[in-house]
């Protein structure tokens, strides 16, 4: 299955496995979408998770959860992150590569559950969406989104009126999951009763909770860029950030995914324990 998804240059995701501790402690599970580069039998070869561009941090030792998909069809592992390394690309540059274990056991997902099987489960992070109507007004909500996560950061107080307090010009808000993030935007699903809403905007405002690493839910503007139905008659949603409009707003998410990634690294879990 790996060499199928490898021929046709494909990709994999992943994210941190916390074992029993996923679901317990008020983090998001974040699954991220990389390019699969290299096989043999020893190892995976992936380029690094990014977050608008930007490459983050994953340390050796990690362990992970990797997802693999071929048509509507998942299968789940376990795996490690071995090594970090730089090799040369096909374009004869130097580029950061993850090398991942290879798995001793992969199991198939169910279609109805398709994060989950009997030896791993992936929880995934509610975002909400409202579809906007005037780009610039996005300003204004993005500084103060911004604002409030790191006065919050910083030991203030979470109010829970606050994001609501500071929407852009926007239309009726519905939920989706977030399936993906990618170095150039997030993958969600959106259940099919919801589906409709998509046909009201190119541009769409998120809500996006990141769990106790952010303090605050993250809010951005995205773009839609593609979709495709699944099987269950849910949208995929591919969207792409967009920060044209307050490209100072790009730094702040880059440094709330990053924020994210170092609280889940094992080693930094040893130290706050």
């Amino acid at each position: 299955m790996l060499h199928q998804i490898f021929e046709r240059g494909g990709g994999l995701e992943f994210t941190v496995d916390r074992g029993d501790t996923q679901g317990a402690d008020a983090l998001a599970d974040i699954v991220w979408r990389v390019r699969l580069l290299h096989l043999n039998e020893q190892f995976i070869t992936v380029e690094p998770p990014a977050a608008v561009g930007r490459s983050l941090n994953f340390e050796v030792g990690t362990p992970i959860v990797v997802v693999m998909a071929v048509g509507q069809n998942r299968w789940m592992f376990r795996s490690t992150i071995i090594a970090a390394a730089q090799q040369h690309s096909s374009r004869g540059t130097l580029e950061r590569v993850l090398k991942l274990a290879m798995p001793t056991q992969v199991e198939r997902c169910a279609r109805r559950n398709f994060y989950r099987v009997s030896t791993a489960e992936i929880t995934l992070s509610d975002v909400t969406m409202w579809p906007v109507r005037h780009l610039e007004s996005a300003v204004p909500a993005e500084v103060a989104n911004a604002a409030h996560v790191r006065q919050v950061q910083r030991g203030g107080k979470l109010s829970l009126d606050t994001f609501s307090l500071i929407l852009p010009e926007v239309g009726t808000p519905f939920t989706a999951k977030l399936m993906n993030v990618g170095g150039g935007g997030l993958g969600l699903i959106i259940p099919k009763e919801n589906a409709s809403n998509l046909d009201q905007s190119r541009l769409f405002w998120l809500k996006v909770d990141l769990g106790a690493s952010s303090g605050a839910p993250l809010g951005m503007v995205a773009k839609l860029a593609h979709t495709h139905i699944d099987s269950e008659h849910n949208t995929y949603a591919g969207m792409a950030f967009e920060f044209s409009h307050n490209p100072a707003h790009r730094e702040f998410v880059v440094e709330q995914f990053t924020r994210y990634v170092e609280s889940v690294m094992p080693q930094q879990q040893r130290r706050a324990a």
